[in-house]
């Protein structure tokens, strides 16, 4: 008997603003009610029935055939971002109102993560029209559902704001809509269910593990974000009145870039994009380049130091915290985004923490009592700056990562793969010089360093301009970087240098690792040739790297990874562009772009499949060692780029030590990759 597959989707109303918080929070919100839900089983709905409907408002009594379906563990459910309808169908007071039975986690298919997975649209309007599916999302239903899923108005009782909700009596037509749209998206989720492959055994293990992480959330200490985001306002208007006495009075605040911008070219300081020769920019990197010059007048300098100050994001970053915390117990959920990107690397959400700066303060709980005694009007800016040596913005950027915390009697520890993905480069590539290096635990970028400038590698210092373009070649020349964005590069991180540098450290990495120029230019052969001849497999392997295969099938080309995963690149077509050396052929393929985040065309080449591909190892790599950490007994409530947030109650150095034996254990399938770990520990999470 083939498995029952039921595709629900739920439409619900709150007072709560969704956009804002988490999909636990709203959920569990006393204000938060179901309006109604349509659902049916996908071979009926997939041979022509309509999906069935419960209508809560008028008939809280759930229909006996669904009742029946979420109380049989056999019946897969299926939803488009599931992990919605399992909060909603979960929460405690919605259990009980309409009698929902338990549901657990792993009884669900998400279509959102296979249409993820398979490098597609993540919304249910976007995948249907990338696939062509007869059934598309009814857009004029989801304009009716965000108005009644909100109150349509307030009014005061006794001093208190209370919502009035929209009447199915008095506007029947849109709670009719309202269904209709609901069934629109069953529908629609349906025809995805045949259109999409389903996750993989690992895969599905990985989405679970998500889930759970999801909803264990990262505890927070709230409390010190609602000081550190009152004293980051109080901060930026201080700020604010120091752009406009410094530059009289034309630019009226700290955040007024474009302002900001005219007033410096007006007084002859400008800095032109690299690309647009006549645009004039002001970015991270920008500001950097022109605080280097000599000849900046004192106001000039002035200025765009307050704009650097101000350009942190502390402000959004406390208030999200803010947002997004449960009370009840200090954690914030729904902090990642399975196959977040088309290599399957996890993507941030809410507060997103892979964006918090790396670099942390050194005594978080002597910061954290002078944030408290500005708020106090104990201690002004001015004697915070001259006791840290560093503006109060930037201190409360630092401690960012702090605020992440561990209940009472437990704390964090926080593994972290080391140069991961410069590794993963050198492993495919077969590239052994640099593999062995960075298996020996050598000085990597001394030894580079030693090769380019003839040096000796133990008198080049860590802070040595040698020693920083090598390691920033080592880190990020093994997609292809040319010098031009390698001058890009080293000028966002502050430091302007000349292009003859950039061009002598650039070519000096492809010529002493020569075998990574041949991984680029092999895997786009390979993927060329797997689309001119589809249904074949085209492989490109270097004498000692790791194989990586395409093959056209299904309207994909299929890059296979050395695990065995897949990545997808939609209607891949070889066309003919135009380059300084004639035309030659070029892989293109649909894609989400990544700033328009619009389905279009783009072209790629060699240097981002190896990107891709190198992204896509290293992400199975942490990827199976959270597998293995949950499964030695580990509690698991984050995971940041290339680390893991482990919240225990053993901080001893042998746990610390069994995690990274943990972590760093070698797949079969990696054999040869020199993994290497380093781990943090402590009560807050930190570097």
């Amino acid at each position: 008997m083939s498995e029952i597959r039921v595709n629900i989707d739920v439409e619900t109303r709150s007072t709560v603003d969704l956009r804002k918080t988490s999909a636990k929070i709203y959920a569990r919100h006393p204000d938060t009610d179901i309006i109604c839900v349509r659902y049916g089983d996908e071979a009926r709905i997939a041979a022509g029935e309509a999906p069935k409907e419960w209508l809560c408002y008028r008939d809280p009594m759930m229909p006996r055939d669904l009742f029946d379906w979420l109380l049989d563990p056999a019946v897969k459910l299926v939803a488009h971002n599931a992990g919605f309808e399992h909060a909603i169908l979960t929460a405690p007071h919605l259990r009980k109102k309409y009698t929902i039975p338990e549901i657990t986690l792993d009884r669900w298919d998400d279509t959102a993560a296979r249409a993820a997975r398979q490098a597609l649209p993540r919304s249910l309007e976007g995948v249907a029209q990338a696939l062509g599916l007869d059934v598309q999302k009814d857009m004029e239903g989801s304009r009716i559902m965000m108005q009644l899923c909100k109150p349509r108005s307030w009014i005061d009782v006794d001093g208190n704001d209370v919502p009035v909700w929209w009447s199915p009596d008095e506007n029947p037509e849109k709670f009719e809509k309202l269904s209709d749209y609901c069934a629109t998206d069953v529908k629609v989720g349906t025809a995805l269910s045949s259109a999409t492959r389903p996750l993989t055994e690992k895969e599905r293990q990985i989405w679970l593990l998500t889930e759970e992480i999801n909803e264990t959330g990262l505890f927070v200490d709230w409390r010190f974000a609602e000081v550190a985001a009152k004293v980051a306002k109080m901060y930026l208007k201080h700020l604010d009145a120091q752009m406009q006495a410094v530059t009289e009075g034309e630019v009226s605040g700290a955040t007024k870039v474009v302002h900001l911008k005219e007033w410096c070219a007006k007084q002859g300081y400008v800095v032109y994009d690299s690309v647009e020769d006549d645009k004039i920019i002001l970015d991270k990197g920008a500001v950097a380049q022109l605080l280097e010059r000599d000849d900046l007048p004192n106001n000039v300098r002035a200025a765009l130091t307050i704009r650097r100050r101000a350009a942190r994001n502390s402000v959004a970053k406390y208030e999200a915290i803010l947002n997004r915390v449960d009370r009840a117990d200090n954690r914030v959920r729904d902090t990642l985004v399975y196959h977040g990107a088309s290599t399957g690397r996890w993507a941030g959400a809410g507060i997103q923490p892979q964006n918090f700066p790396r670099n942390t303060v050194k005594n978080w709980e002597a910061c954290a009592s002078d944030i408290y005694a500005i708020a106090e009007a104990r201690l002004t800016f001015e004697d915070f700056e001259d006791k840290h040596g560093a503006d109060v913005m930037d201190v409360l950027s630092r401690m960012l990562r702090g605020t992440i915390t561990a209940p009472e009697g437990h704390g964090l520890i926080f593994p972290d793969f080391s140069a991961i993905e410069a590794r993963g480069v050198a492993w495919v590539a077969g590239a052994d010089k640099l593999t062995r290096l960075f298996a020996a635990g050598g000085k990597v970028y001394e030894e580079f360093a030693s090769s380019v400038y003839g040096i000796p590698a133990a008198e080049i210092d860590k802070d040595s301009p040698q020693r920083f373009l090598a390691k920033t070649a080592v880190l990020g020349a093994g997609y292809g970087m040319g010098p031009k964005k390698f001058l890009a590069t080293c000028e966002a991180q502050g430091k302007v240098i000349e292009p003859q540098d950039a061009e002598t450290i650039v070519q000096a990495y492809r010529t002493e690792y020569y075998q990574i120029p041949l991984l680029w230019r092999g895997l786009e052969e390979a993927a060329i040739a797997a689309v001119q001849r589809p249904g074949r497999e085209m492989t490109y392997k270097s004498e000692t790297g790791a194989p990586i295969s395409f093959m056209v099938r299904d309207g994909f080309l299929l890059m296979k990874l050395p695990s065995g995963r897949l990545l997808f690149y939609r209607e891949p077509r070889v066309v003919q562009v135009a380059t300084p050396w004639g035309a030659r052929p070029a892989l293109e393929y649909f894609t989400v772009n990544s700033v328009t985040r619009k389905w279009q065309r783009e072209k790629t080449w060699g240097g981002r499949l190896t990107e891709n591909a190198v992204q896509a190892i290293c992400r199975d790599l942490i990827a199976e060692a959270m597998l293995r950490l949950r499964a030695a007994g580990y509690r698991l409530v984050g995971t940041v780029h290339d680390e893991v947030i482990i919240e225990t109650n053993d901080l001893s150095d042998e746990n610390v030590k069994r995690v990274l034996s943990i972590m760093t254990e070698v797949p079969a399938w990696a054999a040869g990759f020199p993994i290497a770990a380093e781990a943090g520990k402590g009560v807050r999470y930190g570097k």
